[in-house]
């Protein structure tokens, strides 16, 4: 992990922040040394040395299913992801894309029971959970 410099450590610590992959996220400011830097990567990912390539196996089963498979090349000074080059200084500093579509959306979320508890799916009939007092003129 010596071999890979500060700037690029940076900007795969800023990719993984920006995709949102790794949580607790690693606070990548330019303020950290080089050796923080490279603990709290090792923290969240195994580190073999296959010939020219490190690979990083996430340490977590459940990264290794959401994440690409992670190499870095020293002879290329390349990133790879899933084997393709990504040239992580610019990527990693690209603004977010946005949409805001102005049409209506529903959202809904899951109800969550409580252990033991059966869930009845039929709505409550009984009125509303209080009630109003109306003043009469």
């Amino acid at each position: 992990m010596q071999t890979i410099s500060k700037p690029k450590l940076v900007d795969l610590l800023r990719l993984f922040d920006h995709r949102k992959w790794l949580s607790p996220r690693i606070r990548y400011a330019s303020v950290r040394c080089k050796g923080d830097l490279i603990s709290d990567i090792e923290t969240h990912f195994e580190v073999r040395d296959v010939g020219t390539r490190l690979h990083l196996t996430p340490r977590r089963r459940v990264l290794r299913a959401q994440l690409p498979r992670i190499a870095y090349d020293r002879e290329l000074r390349l990133f790879l992801f899933d084997g393709a080059q990504m040239d992580l200084e610019v990527v990693s500093r690209q603004t977010p894309r946005f949409q805001i579509l102005r049409i209506p959306t529903t959202i809904r979320f899951p109800q969550q029971t409580p252990p033991g508890q059966a869930r009845d799916p039929s709505p409550a009939r009984d009125g509303p959970s209080r009630q109003r007092v109306v003043d009469a003129l």
